[in-house]
């Protein structure tokens, strides 16, 4: 459940305070569903597939430390002819059903071996009854761990989905990307990337399914001082024309004195790259707020901060949002009609 604290913060940077004159019509997607893999597989399985289309189920096991960060799901593909894949829980499947027109992203890496050969499979699949959307996002093939690929499709037409109804594979269209959506049973992740003779491994992490719009993930609830935090943005579809994005983290109250905040929010905004931190409170005007970057045009998926929490921080909530304005409208120093177009939110806690 968000916190007072982030509800407050989200009403105020988009000019939605009741009494407020300022009404402001923000495009922010909601996160539907998301794995992590911090302490566990979260209810992942996987299965093998062998060329006639014949399913046996395989194996999982979480992996402390070796994900994009924190931990990751891992799968040893075995060496029988078959292809594995990660194959995800019911929550993530439901979320699917609501996500037409949002998107799906994952991140991937891979151990194996120098003479290992990579060759090509489908990589993503979603089934309703006897039809498929599915999508090869490879190649070129996905990289050796530690280091990491992001994968992240629309789900629309502009994503190159291919339509599958179990004997043909056509160019999908919306409404057989929105129908297999709706009716969605199963989703498939390839998890074995090699031909090889021993297993050869694959590591899924950050698997989120989203809404349309654009939205942030933390890719904690809960962190403690040494923990790697990542924050990062999806953005189907990015906002039009050229923008300024503000990434800024809500700090718990405590914080207010040593701020000079009063009974003002204490904040910190995330600048340079997200190497730089600059304290400020929500009373200040709003053009004297930094940008993370300014006069731009976003991507549709960009990690924006990735930083080990500090041993300084206090107990409480962390809201972290990332505040989308078309470029230069906080330059008068008020938040007008239209001038937040979207402002999106997610929060970890420190107990």
């Amino acid at each position: 459940m968000r916190s007072r604290i982030g509800v407050v913060f989200t009403l105020i940077l988009t000019g939605c305070l009741l009494a407020s004159p300022v009404v402001t019509r923000s495009v922010s997607a909601a996160v539907l569903a998301k794995s992590t893999f911090d302490t566990g597989t979260d209810g992942w399985t996987a299965i093998t597939v062998d060329v006639a289309g014949n399913i046996t189920p395989s194996t999982v096991s979480f992996e402390a430390g070796l994900g994009n960060p924190g931990g990751a799901l891992r799968h040893n593909a075995p060496s029988d002819s078959r292809t594995s894949y990660m194959l995800a829980p019911s929550f993530i499947v439901t979320a699917l059903r609501s996500a037409a027109g949002g998107s799906v992203s994952w991140d991937i890496s891979t151990i194996k071996t120098a003479n290992d050969l990579f060759f090509s499979d489908v990589d993503i699949d979603i089934r309703a009854g006897t039809n498929h959307i599915r999508r090869n996002v490879t190649p070129p093939a996905p990289p050796v761990s530690p280091t990491y690929v992001r994968y992240s499709l629309g789900l629309g037409i502009g994503a190159g989905w291919l339509f599958f109804d179990g004997a043909n594979t056509t160019t999908a269209t919306q409404a057989q990307i929105d129908a297999v959506l709706a009716g969605a049973e199963s989703l498939t992740i390839r998890a074995e990337y090699w031909s090889s003779m021993p297993p050869d491994t694959t590591l899924l992490d950050n698997v989120v399914v989203a809404s349309p719009g654009v939205t942030v993930i933390l890719d904690r609830t809960v962190v403690a001082p040494g923990d790697m935090v990542q924050l990062r943005m999806l953005a189907n579809p990015p906002p039009a024309g050229l923008v300024d994005l503000y990434v800024v983290v809500a700090l718990p109250p405590s914080f207010a004195p040593s701020l000079g905040c009063g009974n003002s929010l204490p904040l910190v905004f995330v600048t340079n790259g997200g190497s730089a931190l600059t304290p400020a409170c929500l009373s200040n005007p709003p053009n004297s707020f930094p940008r993370y970057v300014a006069n731009t045009t976003l991507s549709t998926s960009a990690t924006l901060l990735s930083a080990i929490w500090s041993t300084a921080a206090l107990p409480g909530d962390y809201v972290f949002a990332a505040v989308v304005t078309p470029a230069g409208a906080l330059a008068d120093g008020l938040i007008g009609p239209g001038d937040i177009l979207s402002a999106p939110t997610d929060h970890l806690t420190v107990p």
